[in-house]
């Protein structure tokens, strides 16, 4: 599935995609491994978008790794 947004999207390398990860994994608002409490998104599409910022409301939690 993430191979597909490459083709569509502009998207972070595969270092700053598991950075990201890492980031939603340790976050206390991850629910089931893959859904985000704050924005309802799927996290591991919206890590992968370069666009795409961490909703978390304290500051985004991707921000001292992007």
């Amino acid at each position: 599935m993430l191979d597909k947004l490459t083709d569509a999207f502009d998207c972070v390398d595969d270092a700053q995609y598991a950075e990201r990860i890492n980031a939603c994994q340790q976050c206390p608002a991850l629910i089931a491994s893959h859904t985000c409490r704050y924005c309802g998104c799927i996290v591991q599409v919206r890590a992968k978008l370069t666009e795409r910022d961490c909703p978390h409301p304290d500051g985004s939690m991707w921000a001292a790794r992007v």
